[in-house]
């Protein structure tokens, strides 16, 4: 996987640019964003059904600074597989 943020910027057997313009990665923000929401969401309602709560504070920001490297490599993929797909589908698929 190597380092933390480090990303292979095409694919090595059809020679796919996965970064299609500079800065396209920035819209993942968006995706860790609503990732992380979830995470708060889900662990808040687990930790209240176990009468946790209180451990909850502490708990849920060590959680996702542990997930920090999932979230990451997460976000970017659903950036290219929801919106490259959506923005740039003419330039690889070849109209009939």
């Amino acid at each position: 996987m190597g380092k933390f943020a480090e990303t292979q910027y095409e694919c090595k057997q059809c020679k796919l640019n996965y970064e299609p313009e500079p800065g396209f990665f920035f819209g993942a923000m968006y995706w860790s964003y609503a990732i992380i929401v979830g995470i708060i969401i889900t662990l808040s309602v687990v930790f209240n059904l176990l009468n946790l709560f209180d451990y909850a504070i502490a708990a849920i920001p060590i959680a996702i600074v542990i997930l920090l490297p999932i979230i990451f490599r997460y976000s970017r993929m659903l950036m290219l597989y929801v919106v490259y797909p959506a923005m740039y589908s003419e330039q690889y698929h070849k109209k009939a």
